[in-house]
């Protein structure tokens, strides 16, 4: 990835999403944050972070999640398979990538 680039974090208030955002953050990405629960994340997560209210599980909540991002990094424990097609659906702009990471060593 390029620095500089917005990165979306789902996942990110637990373990390896906690983890990435960190290293984003000291890489010099701008970082964003899809979490159900505002508060948990802002206790959670440091002040650059920028924190988007929504669920993987409710399409309706991501599109605006998904806007300008360069890249989606996925480590939230649902089923990454079941979930990233339809977020690629919903996505609609332009070339932003999916990973997925379960564990970083």
């Amino acid at each position: 990835m390029d620095e500089n680039q917005r990165v979306l974090v789902i996942g990110a208030t637990q373990g390896t999403g906690h983890m990435v955002v960190n290293l984003l953050l000291r890489d010099g990405h701008q970082v964003r944050a899809l979490a159900r629960n505002e508060a948990k994340a802002k206790e959670k997560l440091s002040s650059p972070v920028e924190i988007v209210v929504g669920d993987i599980t409710k399409l309706n909540t991501l599109p605006n999640a998904m806007r300008d991002v360069d890249h989606i990094i996925f480590t939230a424990t649902s089923d990454y398979f079941k979930i990233t097609f339809p977020l690629n659906q919903s996505a609609g702009y332009g070339e932003t990538r999916c990973h997925h990471l379960s564990w970083i060593v």
